[in-house]
């Protein structure tokens, strides 16, 4: 079976969560992109701002995330809960820093027509996100930066619901 590499930066770096979409998926490595930041700009369904890497122009500009390790045929399903063609694009060429050197690794960007710069995620997103930059050891000042991202309340109890699994993993406990 066909391996490929995929570079998560927002609510994907969240093992259990990606696992749950895309059974084969293993962390193989923390990566960083350089030259752009990560912003919360891609228009979602929901009226919250979702995650995406944005060009930049600071020197110091990089954003961290975790490099996972699937079945090449898993890609497909990831594209549809990704949605592809909704506001996000597959990019399968890009290039991630990781201690071993650069990977090649399958991204997903926010279609520039589905960006929007006053976006905020959901609490609950923001939560997800978090989560994963702590699970996998991002740098301390990268998880103090994202922490300090501003979110909006998620009313709809569902949604907020459906990210319920948050506090368990920060707890150390698996989530079903």
């Amino acid at each position: 079976m066909a391996k490929i590499y995929y570079f998560a930066y927002g609510s994907n770096m969240l093992s259990e969560r990606l696992q749950a979409r895309c059974k084969s998926a293993r962390a193989v490595s923390i990566g960083s992109v350089e030259g752009h930041s990560l912003a919360f700009s891609k228009k979602s369904r929901d009226g919250s701002g979702k995650a995406t890497l944005a060009p930049s122009e600071e020197a110091d500009s990089r954003v961290y995330g975790v490099l996972f390790e699937l079945d090449a045929e898993e890609l497909t399903d990831l594209d549809g809960f990704e949605g592809v063609g909704l506001g996000y694009e597959r990019h399968n060429e890009f290039a991630v820093q990781t201690e071993g050197g650069i990977v090649t690794a399958a991204v997903y960007l926010g279609s520039d027509d589905h960006l929007d710069a006053a976006q905020r995620p959901y609490d609950w997103y923001h939560e997800l996100v978090l989560a994963g930059a702590k699970q996998n050891q991002l740098p301390l000042d990268y998880v103090e930066k994202l922490s300090d991202v501003a979110s909006s309340v998620d009313t709809k109890t569902k949604r907020n619901n459906a990210a319920a699994g948050v506090g368990a993993v920060e707890k150390g406990e698996r989530s079903a």
